[in-house]
């Protein structure tokens, strides 16, 4: 039986092959067998060679710039309120009793959410809006409003316990 070396890992393969039973590399398949594989010359094993892989063409796709969008503006470190257009958006502060400035119509959703640490809020008149779930998981939290306003409602539509009317 006449054995055919492959030309990529150099392992004998059966003359009747025509695949490397080891690496799978098409076996010669010309007039001269493997075993001359030595014998061959530089151009002859270039010819045997494969061809080099060919660069793929440009992507015909476009690319499109996207609109920069502009995060919210970082508060300064002094501020303790972020406030847009009236609305409380955010609270930064440490203080374990705040009050919000007058002049807020609106408390914006999740704004004092998971602050254990307050004790009291004291919400004005001025405030007309509170967000979904403004005060969640504020332990031991007293809301101190003004009568008749709209904070006064909510703490009792929500079930908040501690509420100071004044």
């Amino acid at each position: 039986m006449e054995i055919k070396k492959c030309p990529s890992c150099w392992r004998d393969n059966p003359n009747y092959a025509s695949m490397c039973c080891y690496c799978r590399e098409k076996l010669y398949a010309g007039k001269k067998t493997l075993t001359t594989f030595f014998e061959l010359t530089e151009a002859e094993l270039r010819a045997l060679a494969p061809a080099p892989p060919q660069p793929k063409p440009a992507s015909p796709v476009k690319v499109i710039e996207r609109e920069k969008i502009e995060p919210n503006p970082e508060p300064k470190p002094t501020e303790e309120f972020y406030i847009e257009n009236e609305i409380l958006k955010a609270y930064y502060g440490k203080d374990s009793k705040v009050v919000i400035p007058e002049g807020v119509t609106s408390i914006g959703e999740h704004v004092f959410i998971g602050r254990k640490f307050l004790k009291s809020v004291t919400i004005p008149k001025t405030v007309t809006n509170i967000g979904q779930d403004a005060f969640w998981d504020c332990d031991n939290l007293t809301i101190n409003c003004p009568a008749d306003s709209y904070a006064e409602s909510y703490s009792s539509d929500n079930n908040l316990k501690n509420t100071t009317i004044r």
